[in-house]
């Protein structure tokens, strides 16, 4: 499935990156509900900021564009989610949600992702519920003390994670025992 939400929202663009992990939220919500008859997805979460990954193994991302013209904001949410198959030629652990038992036409699942995203946006408010949001990712996320690499374009930066901070940025401890903060990087789960 791959979907685009268009929004024309009235906020500041320091907030956007927030609608990235809101959309990763939103699409776990969209699983759980379409798997609650098949008795869900055991290893179903997040990834920082916006994978959707069952174990390791991704089934879906989310991509943000977004332009501003004053303080009119245009965003784009774009949605990638494996639901009946999945690439097998990628040097990293892919899967579709078919494989674990979730059978669910494109139609349908865009239906609970509609319903998702919608009872988010209601929520954050253009930033001012970001912290329901942040608490609902983190519900999501892998455990504190899980190993994790940031390549952030600059080099590649090992850690445990320990969450993230209130604008969303990722927190992870390195091995000296500081805590680093990443706005953006590919972040990769140390199996």
């Amino acid at each position: 499935l791959s979907a685009s939400l268009l929004l024309d929202l009235d906020c500041t663009p320091a907030v956007v990156q927030q609608l990235s992990m809101l959309a990763g939220v939103a699409v776990i919500d969209a699983v759980e509900g379409a798997a609650r008859d098949c008795g869900g997805v055991p290893g179903l979460r997040l990834k920082w900021p916006n994978d959707v990954v069952i174990g390791v193994a991704k089934t879906g991302g989310i991509l943000l564009e977004s332009s501003t013209r004053g303080r009119q904001l245009t965003v784009v949410i774009g949605i990638g989610l494996n639901l009946a198959s999945h690439p097998t030629d990628l040097a990293r652990p892919v899967t579709h949600l078919a494989a674990h038992g979730v059978l669910i036409a494109p139609g349908c699942m865009l239906h609970f992702i509609a319903g998702a995203m919608d009872r988010w946006l209601t929520i954050w408010r253009g930033g001012a519920g970001f912290s329901q949001v942040r608490r609902a990712w983190l519900e999501h996320a892998g455990a504190p003390g899980e190993r994790l690499s940031v390549n952030t374009g600059e080099g590649c930066v090992e850690g445990d994670f320990v969450g993230i901070d209130d604008h969303g940025a990722l927190i992870l401890r390195d091995k000296r025992g500081g805590e680093r903060r990443f706005s953006y990087g590919d972040v990769t789960i140390d199996a």
